[in-house]
């Protein structure tokens, strides 16, 4: 990472008291990627690195400098910067030169390092709050980002501010600080060639802060807003806020700016397959491709649904899509209905079981349940997968914010199918026998043959499953013999079986509930 003299001379381990002056331009962008000591007879003309000098070498030497550090010379040697129009450090005539290009060498690593952890943050594809946290981390200062209607989208856990301005901006999760007159705050004009894009803030009843605008075409979508809560924040970081900024700005954009193609194409497109229920993708493969998704492959839909009468927000929509942060490539959030619908592509339709965590975290601060669907073939299906989601929402239990989607689709599954046919009258007949038993006898062989097909017959499964001693299934299964005759090898007997025991099951069920 470049710096500028501003960045070293703040950052610098050594006692400020060996500092005679400083002289900096209002103009100090970051330029130098390193410092070395000037030895008697080679050039220091290198713009990118900063020279240290003694003053009876300074003096002597003839080529012309810009930025230049000063061992000694005092009052002279200040008189020398101004004559020659040089920016930079004097130092008192006691500073020892190598300690002095060790700590600035220091400074060199510290921002390097940092640097270097945010781009591979970036290239990871982490989550906002991650992000901000690294930012958070350069500036010793709290960071958080706004929305273009000022509100909150996401803040760094670190820096933490305590004043009251930031408590009550956590309360209504939008911006309490007003915006001020550009000549109220001395703010420098964008002007790209001489002054960087951001805007340092320093006003009475306000903390000194940075703001970096992400602009997208004439429009601002979102503000990094960099507030002094750790170290103390001047103007010579003015321009580390605009390098950061702009290293953001393509990830950012890509998260938060409603009006960028591809990605937020992509969620108009999902919202019009599932607003119309259309069939025909042809016409949206373009958008498709942009974001290297395919029709025909495969995708896996994640629905939550909110308290009826909630508020629906952007921000809302972010906070889930950023559960996710890791699979942004193959993941996209819609709002659809007063839901959010999660759609996973490809390998992201497993990792997302990996995100239960702080999923079950945002649910409970919302108030909101999700069911996950299982994994389908070809995106035109999407319309049914969303509509047997949203009808497994009919019973919740708020000990358990995900909801089952296998245990709840089947009994959807089995609702609409007995609108069509009465379902106890073509179930298997040994199942009826088996249910009439349970019922007069307090008996469990009904579960009990369910649990042994569905574990491929194996006893060992079936007790551990239901908590028993495999000679207990023996028993009951020998028990079932005696009332029916199945033929377990015939599997076409046994899918039978199988399905009636579930669809048996549920109505017995939805009979115990309506008692």
């Amino acid at each position: 990472m470049k710096l500028n003299l501003g960045l070293i001379i703040d950052s610098l381990q050594i006692d400020k008291d060996q500092i005679h002056s400083v002289i900096l331009p209002d103009y100090d962008p970051m330029q130098f990627i390193d410092v070395i000591p000037y030895f008697d007879g080679f050039s220091a003309d290198n713009p990118n690195v900063i020279c240290i000098f003694h003053w009876k070498q300074l003096y002597k030497y003839s080529g012309a400098l810009k930025y230049v550090i000063c061992i000694g010379g005092g009052n002279t040697a200040e008189e020398f910067f101004k004559e020659h129009h040089c920016y930079g450090i004097i130092f008192k005539e006691s500073t020892k030169l190598l300690p002095l290009s060790v700590n600035i060498r220091l400074v060199f690593n510290h921002y390097n390092k940092l640097e270097l952890e945010l781009l591979q943050l970036l290239y990871q594809d982490v989550s906002t709050k991650s992000l901000l946290n690294e930012c958070a981390n350069i500036f010793c200062a709290h960071v958080a980002l706004y929305g273009s209607d000022f509100s909150l989208l996401e803040y760094s856990d670190v820096f933490l501010p305590t004043d009251e301005i930031w408590i009550k901006t956590c309360q209504s999760r939008r911006s309490i600080v007003p915006m001020f007159n550009r000549k109220d705050v001395g703010i420098t004009p964008n002007q790209p060639s001489n002054y960087p894009s951001c805007s340092y803030i320093s006003i009475d009843g306000f903390p000194p802060h940075f703001n970096f605008g992400f602009d997208y075409e004439d429009s601002r979508f979102a503000t990094l807003i960099i507030w002094q809560s750790g170290q103390e924040l001047n103007k010579s970081m003015q321009w580390l806020v605009d390098y950061i900024g702009k290293l953001l700005l393509p990830k950012i954009t890509a998260r938060y700016n409603s009006t960028l193609v591809p990605r937020n194409r992509l969620r108009n497109e999902i919202q019009f397959i599932l607003r119309h229920k259309s069939k025909e993708i042809l016409m949206y493969n373009s958008v498709f491709k942009k974001v290297n998704w395919e029709k025909e492959a495969v995708y896996r839909l994640a629905v939550v649904k909110f308290p009826v009468n909630s508020q629906s927000t952007t921000q809302r929509l972010y906070n889930y899509e950023n559960i996710f942060a890791d699979m942004y490539s193959n993941s996209v959030g819609v709002n659809f209905d007063e839901n959010i619908v999660l759609v996973f592509y490809d390998s992201a339709c497993d990792k997302l079981l990996n995100n239960m965590r702080p999923l079950k975290q945002q649910l409970q601060e919302d108030d909101a349940y999700c069911c996950i669907g299982e994994k389908f073939f070809d995106l035109s299906n999407i319309t049914e997968q969303f509509e047997i989601i949203i009808n497994c929402f009919y019973r919740v239990n708020s000990n358990n914010r995900i909801i089952d989607y296998k245990d709840k689709v089947s009994s959807f599954l089995i609702t609409e199918l007995n609108s069509l046919v009465n379902l106890r009258a073509v179930c298997h007949h040994a199942v009826s026998i088996i249910n009439k038993h349970d019922k007069e006898n307090g008996t469990d062989y009904l579960l009990t043959l369910e649990t042994y097909l569905l574990n491929n017959k194996s006893l060992q499964e079936a007790a551990n499953r239901l908590f028993v001693h495999k000679s207990t299934i023996s028993y009951r299964l020998r028990c079932i013999g005696e009332l029916v005759k199945i033929d377990y090898d015939d599997p076409m007997e046994r899918l039978s079986v199988l399905i009636s025991c579930i669809i048996t099951r549920r109505f017995n069920e939805a009979e115990s509930l309506k008692q």
